[in-house]
């Protein structure tokens, strides 16, 4: 499915198909939602659209990432609390925050 387009309709007043176009990540991404890999477009950004209204399961989400040998993180935007929160979860963990164009010599450094 990678690069074509797809059609999602996204309920509430004045409704409207919207295409997008989407390819296959190259990495999988854990869904908050499920705490499973997406591998493909359209269920990652199935996904994506479900956790809108669905608890966040953040620490199941850093546990299954743990359990796949993921030991660098990288937290985008403002704030460190999810970087607190991986600590936390998985104690060995190498973390960088990323909120300001000033933090990227960090982020370099820890990839």
């Amino acid at each position: 499915m990678s690069g074509g387009p797809v059609a999602f309709v996204f309920p509430g007043k004045g409704s409207q198909k919207v295409a997008l176009p989407v390819q296959d990540p190259r990495i999988p991404i854990v869904a908050n939602v499920d705490v499973e890999p997406k591998r493909a477009a359209r269920e990652a950004f199935e996904a994506l659209i479900a956790q809108v209204s669905a608890p966040v399961r953040w620490e199941a989400v850093v546990r299954r990432l743990a359990s796949e040998g993921v030991t660098t993180y990288v937290e985008v935007g403002p704030g460190t609390v999810l970087s607190g929160l991986i600590r936390k979860i998985h104690r060995d963990a190498s973390i960088a925050s990323f909120g300001a164009p000033d933090d990227l010599a960090a982020v370099e450094a820890l990839l």
